[in-house]
């Protein structure tokens, strides 16, 4: 009574098997990382823009200008996006009310490497929803990219 050879799988192939698995995997791990920084790059990108498109739409609507800046905790006082700020704030830059804050999600996000193309960090838009400047903001995380561009009119868009 021995045993058969079609009763099971040895002991090699079972190696071999793992090995090729192990090899696979290997090779897909830097991909899969690459893909995970992309998308953690773009949900950030894309909340920050819908921060943008509300404060556009309040300014039109409420026909008066309305700012959009990273701030601390403890103030209205706007930051640079690339120092420590923990959350987002919507104002009327005249009154100084506050019309809407989002608390940093983005805890994926490294925003020191965090770069916006105008002289400061305030995002201003005036009662017909246009922006006061031409302005972008680039958003990196290890070798995932993206840039936030305002231009003129208004118009927000991602690149």
């Amino acid at each position: 009574m021995g045993f058969s050879s079609e009763s099971g799988r040895s002991l090699i192939e079972l190696i071999v098997s793992l090995a090729l698995i192990a090899i696979i995997f290997t090779y897909s791990l830097p991909s899969l990382s690459s893909f995970i920084d992309t998308y953690q790059v773009r949900r950030s990108s894309e909340q920050i823009m819908a921060l943008l498109n509300y404060a556009k739409s309040q300014a039109y609507q409420e026909h008066r200008s309305i700012s959009l800046c990273p701030c601390s905790e403890s103030s209205i006082t706007c930051s640079d996006w690339s120092s420590a700020w923990t959350r987002i704030v919507v104002f009327d830059p005249k009154t100084q009310e506050l019309l809407y804050t989002a608390n940093r999600t983005y805890q994926h996000i490294d925003f020191n490497r965090v770069s916006a193309s105008h002289a400061g960090s305030t995002f201003t838009f005036n009662s017909k929803g246009r922006a006061t400047s031409p302005s972008s903001l680039r958003i990196t995380h290890h070798t995932a990219e993206s840039k936030i561009v305002v231009s003129r009119m208004g118009r927000i868009r991602l690149e």
